[in-house]
C-alpha cells in the first residue's frame, strides 16, 4: 500500500494526537506524595484526633452506640460501611437511627432511600422523638395529646442538617452527581444509600453481580474522592436466614466484601423480638466482635442499655 508524504505525515500527526489524549485520559492530577509528605499530613490527622479525644470526641462522626464508637472511632472519612441482614430485620431503622445521631451531633447527611418514601422515613423519625407510637402514626389514630407531642418533635427536627432524597430510578452517577454538589456546598458530610443492590447500575446489559460490583466501587471511590463516610446498606443471601451472617453471605457480589473498610450484619440470635446482634464482621482499622442492641419497635428506639428499652416500654 503506497502513500503520498503529505498523506503519511497527517497520518502520523493523527497519531501523535490520539496518543497524547490518550496521554491526558490516563494522566492523574496527583502524581504521587514523598514520604515527608506524607508523613507530614499523618502527624497532622494524629494530632486532630487527639485533640478530639481531649474534648470527649471521636475522630469520626459517632454512631450513636458507644460500643461501636469505641471500636471503630466513629464513620471515618474515606471509608465505605456496609450495613447488611435479611429482610425485615431492621436495616432502615438502623440508618436512621445513625442519621439522626449524626444530624444530632451537627453533621449534614443526605440519606438516599430506594424503597421507601421521604414521608414514611419521617413518619418514623416523628415516632422516635415524640414517644408516640410508629403504628398510631401510621394509620392516622391519633388524639390531642399525641398531636402536641407530635408538634414537639417536629420543631426539634425541622433545623436538622438532613437532605432526604427518594432515590428510586436513579443510576450511581445521578446519586453521587447530587451528592459532590450538596458536598460541594457544605451540605454533605456523611452518605447513606438504602439499599446497594436496588441502585441502577450505569452500564445497561452486564450480568448482575458486575453491575453490583459497579456499585460497590463507585460508592468506594465517592468515599474517597468527595472525602466523606458512605453507609450503603445491603441484603443478604437466603444462607443467612437462621444463622450468624458471614462474609459470604453478602447477596449478588463478592466486590462488596473487597471495597468496604467495615461491614457490620443485623440478625436476631433468638426468639427475643427486642433485641438485635450487631456483628462487626470486617474492619481495616481495628477489632471485629459482636454487640447487642435492644429496641423498642413502636418507637424505633435502640440502645446498648436494656434497661432504657424497658424504660420506653413503661411510658404506654
Amino acid at each position: 500500500m503506497c502513500y503520498e508524504g503529505q498523506d503519511v505525515d497527517l497520518i502520523s500527526q493523527q497519531w501523535k494526537l490520539a496518543g497524547d489524549e490518550l496521554e491526558d485520559i490516563f494522566t492523574v492530577a496527583d502524581s504521587g506524595s514523598h514520604i515527608s509528605l506524607v508523613l507530614k499530613d499523618t502527624l497532622l490527622e494524629i494530632e486532630q484526633d487527639c485533640a478530639r479525644l481531649k474534648e470527649k470526641q471521636r475522630p469520626g462522626i459517632p454512631c450513636g452506640f458507644p460500643s461501636l464508637d469505641m471500636s471503630t472511632g466513629g464513620w471515618r472519612d474515606g471509608d465505605l460501611s456496609i450495613l447488611a441482614a435479611r429482610p425485615g430485620v431492621g436495616k432502615s431503622s438502623f440508618a436512621l437511627h445513625f442519621a439522626l445521631r449524626a444530624a444530632y451531633d451537627g453533621h449534614w447527611v443526605n440519606i438516599f432511600s430506594f424503597e421507601m418514601r421521604k414521608e414514611d422515613l419521617m413518619r418514623i423519625k416523628l415516632a422516635t422523638v415524640s414517644g408516640v407510637y410508629r403504628s398510631k402514626i401510621r394509620d392516622g389514630h391519633l388524639d390531642g395529646c399525641d398531636w402536641d407531642q407530635i408538634n414537639i418533635a417536629a420543631g426539634n427536627l425541622e433545623n436538622l442538617p438532613l437532605i432526604y432524597s427518594d432515590a428510586a430510578g436513579m443510576s450511581i452517577e445521578q446519586v453521587y452527581a447530587i451528592v459532590r454538589n450538596n458536598h460541594k456546598h457544605g451540605r454533605c458530610d456523611f452518605m447513606i444509600l438504602d439499599y446497594l443492590q436496588l441502585v441502577k447500575p450505569g452500564r445497561k446489559g452486564a450480568i448482575r453481580e458486575q453491575e453490583v460490583s459497579e456499585i460497590s466501587r463507585a460508592l468506594k471511590m465517592m468515599a474517597l474522592t468527595l472525602n466523606i463516610p458512605v453507609l450503603a446498606l445491603s441484603q443478604l443471601n437466603r444462607a443467612a436466614d437462621g444463622e450468624t451472617p458471614k462474609l459470604s453471605q453478602l447477596r449478588e457480589s463478592g466486590a462488596i466484601e473487597q471495597d468496604a473498610d467495615n461491614i457490620l450484619f443485623l440478625h436476631r440470635p433468638d426468639d427475643d423480638v427486642h433485641k438485635i446482634r450487631l456483628t462487626l464482621a470486617k474492619h481495616r482499622r481495628g477489632q471485629l466482635g459482636d454487640l447487642d442492641i435492644y429496641s423498642n419497635n413502636q418507637y424505633t428506639r435502640f440502645s446498648e442499655d436494656p434497661g432504657k428499652f424497658q424504660q420506653d416500654n413503661s411510658n404506654h
